[in-house]
């Protein structure tokens, strides 16, 4: 019986790595992620410590991965932290039905916005899965280790 892994089936990519100013660090130009061959994405914020009193994280879609004709996924929206959630998660899932597609869009980033206080310290992973071709996900180079045991 053949076991399968999680990195086999799940798409891990760091889009923001640990650092202090999350909240005003944008996704690098033409890092848009191509979510086409997937069935579900997600965005997951890791709050490390804050002050901020406003954190906000917005699932944009876009034609290209330079983010041509970048505009919002209509309610991958989190908006509910504030200055007292140090050390959680943030999650936002979609399907990537839920996407423009008949526009052409099937890229996707996110973009961090926080206010008030003047601390932020945390990461964004972005995480695919259900992939709709044959073969294993192939990792990409924000993945340094894998190890299974």
């Amino acid at each position: 019986m053949r076991l399968e892994t999680l990195s086999e089936n799940i798409l891990f990519q760091m889009i923001i790595a640990p650092v202090s100013g999350v909240g005003s660090t944008t996704q690098p130009a033409g890092a848009y992620i191509d979510v086409s061959d997937y069935e579900h994405f997600a965005f997951v914020a890791l709050v490390g410590v804050t002050d901020r009193t406003t954190q906000t994280l917005q699932v944009v879609q876009a034609t290209a991965a330079a983010g041509t004709g970048s505009k919002a996924v209509t309610g991958a929206l989190i908006d509910g932290l504030s200055a007292t959630d140090d050390g959680k998660l943030a999650i936002v899932q979609v399907d990537t039905e839920n996407l423009d597609s008949a526009g052409g869009f099937r890229y996707v980033a996110v973009t961090p916005t926080f206010s008030g206080g003047t601390v932020d310290v945390g990461a964004i992973l972005f995480m695919a899965w259900g992939k709709k071709s044959l073969g294993a996900v192939v990792q990409g180079s924000t993945v340094d280790q894998l190890v299974q045991v």
